[in-house]
């Protein structure tokens, strides 16, 4: 639990200083399981921080996700024979 709570207070700090509204989202969801201390303090910490409507996700998997954005899309190519 002790690293949970230090990965959510970092990421806690993150979101506060970057205004991102997608990572205070995931972080409430998950104040219900914390102490009730801790989830106080980053509730404070996140409070007025809203996700925008229309805008991307910033998680690291989204990212990655992204990246592969430019392959070609494999729906676009026949059925090669069967033979």
């Amino acid at each position: 639990m002790d690293a949970t709570v230090e990965a959510l207070r970092a990421e806690t700090e993150l979101a506060a200083t970057t205004d991102d509204g997608h990572r205070a989202w995931v972080i409430r969801d998950s104040l219900a399981k914390l102490d009730p201390g801790v989830a106080d303090e980053l509730r404070a910490r996140l409070a007025g921080i809203r996700r925008q409507a229309g805008a991307p996700s910033t998680s690291e998997g989204a990212l990655t996700a992204a990246r592969f954005g430019g392959l070609p899309d494999p729906t676009a190519y026949p059925e090669p024979p069967l033979t």
